[in-house]
């Protein structure tokens, strides 16, 4: 079984809650393909919250993919090569004792200058637009890029009142829903 390291100054270690909440925002289908996504999102699946020990196995990730072993071996490739996913241990072996391959979650750390990501704070649902805070575990995506300056000035013009939502209280403003 061999290890490989990933370059600390091309990608960082995340835990599977804000690799999932990046992933899905990642919006530009030339950048990242719908399939990869899925791919990305279906693999997320199998990691502990810090996103550590992704060992689905190949036949394993195969089938949830709903794809050949080589499709799914392409598209966890795919997702190294784009700094989204870091191989810990290469697993092997043939019969009983095989092992799978683990595999940590990981951002490239010039996301916002490769990828189109959606501002972590607007959920499109049946014609409305619900624009909330920044969440705190965003920041570290975020923090000294463009993309935060912008949020930041958006979420500072606006007077925030609390709106009770499905059970949950949140803060709202008048020009946080739109039609």
């Amino acid at each position: 079984m061999t290890t490989a390291e990933a370059d600390p100054d091309t990608t960082r270690p995340v835990g599977r809650y804000e690799w999932e909440n990046v992933m899905r925002r990642l919006s530009d289908p030339k950048q990242l393909s719908d399939e990869l996504q899925r791919a990305g999102l279906i693999l997320a699946t199998y990691a502990d919250p810090d996103g550590t020990r992704v060992r689905p196995g190949e036949r394993e990730f195969a089938d949830a993919l709903r794809k050949s072993k080589a499709t799914a071996q392409r598209r966890v490739a795919e997702l190294q090569a784009l700094g989204f996913l870091q191989l810990v241990a290469r697993g092997g072996g043939r019969g009983p004792g095989r092992r799978a391959s683990d595999y940590r979650l990981t951002l490239p750390t010039d996301l916002l200058e490769r990828f189109t990501v959606r501002s972590p704070g607007v959920v499109a649902r049946r014609g409305i637009t619900l624009v909330t805070p920044i969440d705190e575990s965003e920041v570290t995506v975020l923090e000294g890029g463009a993309l935060w300056a912008q949020l930041r000035e958006h979420e500072a013009r606006f007077e925030r009142h609390p709106v009770e939502v499905g059970g949950d209280t949140r803060e709202l403003s008048g020009a946080d829903v739109r039609d």
